[in-house]
């Protein structure tokens, strides 16, 4: 495989990282309940579908870039789909708590009514996260949303579950998994072995 082929491998696997966040923030977004290990699990296997279908489409036949490759993209959908929600609250939180205020007062610069010199993701860090959690941005959200200590490892099993479900996939699934002898062609079971 050669460098364009890698490079190639790696931005769509980086589009479909983002696009699987994108699907995962409407479901979180939409009245669809979202279950606490389940969500995570599909979001892992769409993403490990998706990747599974381009490595094999790609020929990436490599156990190293079968591994590496998906362990990126997870890292990337669990990031992006954090901060899509961190700013999706700040925009619902400025919602909630100054518009109410605004249509009171129905004057756009009276006290009280919404600030439009400062952003949306500023009101929330500074009248919400900061405040309750001492840290703002995706860190202060982050501990606003795992608070509880029970909340906290939750997150971290879905978070390893959207990471190691699509690597598991491209490592043991696909025409790239392990051949009928359990190696590979660069030694660590990547090849494609052919069968008698």
């Amino acid at each position: 495989m050669t460098l364009k082929h890698d490079l190639i491998a790696i931005v769509i696997s980086l589009l479909i990282a983002l696009a699987v966040a994108g699907v995962m923030w409407g479901w979180w977004r939409s009245p669809i309940p979202v279950f606490l290990v389940f969500t995570p699990v599909l979001h892992g296997m769409m993403l490990g579908a998706a990747l599974m279908g381009l490595f094999d489409r790609l020929g990436v036949r490599s156990r190293l870039r079968r591994v590496a490759i998906p362990l990126v993209a997870g890292c990337v959908s669990v990031v992006s789909l954090a901060l899509a929600q961190y700013v999706s609250d700040a925009h619902d939180y400025r919602r909630q708590a100054r518009q109410p205020m605004a249509a009171m007062l129905q004057a756009p610069d009276a006290p009280g009514a919404p600030d439009t010199r400062t952003s949306a993701l500023h009101d929330y860090d500074r009248n919400l996260l900061q405040p309750v959690t001492g840290h703002t941005g995706i860190v202060g959200y982050l501990r606003l949303q795992n608070r509880a200590a029970w909340r906290a490892w939750v997150r971290f099993i879905e978070t390893l579950l959207v990471i190691g479900i699509p690597t598991a996939l491209c490592v043991y699934a696909g025409r790239g998994g392990w051949g009928a002898d359990g190696r590979g062609a660069d030694g660590w079971g990547a090849g494609n072995v052919p069968h008698g």
